[in-house]
C-alpha cells in the first residue's frame, strides 16, 4: 500500500540532525552548523530554519573587495545558471554557496538528499572558483 506523502509526520530537525553521522553544532533552537569536508576544504554548512524555510548556506571564498573584472561576474552568472537548487550569493565581502527548502515537504529523506546534493555543489563550485581565481588572476580569501 502506497501512503500518501501528507500522512507523514513532520520531521524533528535537531534529531535527524543528530543522527547524519557527521559533527553537528547546535547554535540555538533553529540553527546549527554541520562539518562538512571535501577535498579541497573542510567547510562549516549552516542550517537554519524558519516556519517556512529551511536555509542551507556555507562560506566559498572571501573577497579582498569585490573585483571590478566583469569577467568573475559574468561567470558567477553563467554559474548559478547551471548549478540545480543552489546558488552562489555575495553576502557582505563573500561569495556563499545557497540553498532554501520550503518547510511544507520537509522529511528525513530530504534532508539527506538535500545535504548530499549542497556538498556535491560546494566541491564543484569551490573547484570551479579556483580555477577562476588563477585564470582571471584573482585574489580570493581561502
Amino acid at each position: 500500500m502506497i501512503r500518501d506523502e501528507a500522512s507523514f509526520p513532520k520531521e524533528d530537525m535537531k534529531s535527524l540532525l543528530s543522527n547524519i553521522g557527521l559533527p553537528v553544532y547546535e547554535i540555538s533552537k533553529s540553527h546549527w552548523i554541520i562539518e562538512m569536508s571535501h577535498r579541497h576544504v573542510k567547510y562549516g554548512a549552516e542550517i537554519i530554519e524558519n516556519s517556512q524555510w529551511i536555509s542551507c548556506s556555507a562560506l566559498l571564498v572571501g573577497l579582498d573587495k569585490m573585483p571590478e573584472n566583469q569577467k568573475i561576474c559574468r561567470f558567477i552568472l553563467e554559474l548559478n545558471a547551471r548549478l540545480n537548487a543552489a546558488y552562489v550569493a555575495l553576502q557582505e565581502d563573500k561569495l556563499m554557496l545557497v540553498k532554501v527548502t520550503s518547510t511544507e515537504d520537509f522529511r528525513e529523506y530530504n534532508l539527506y538528499r538535500d545535504l548530499t546534493s549542497f556538498h556535491v555543489t560546494h566541491e564543484y563550485v569551490y573547484e570551479q572558483l579556483l580555477n577562476t581565481a588563477e585564470e582571471m588572476n584573482i585574489q580570493f580569501k581561502f
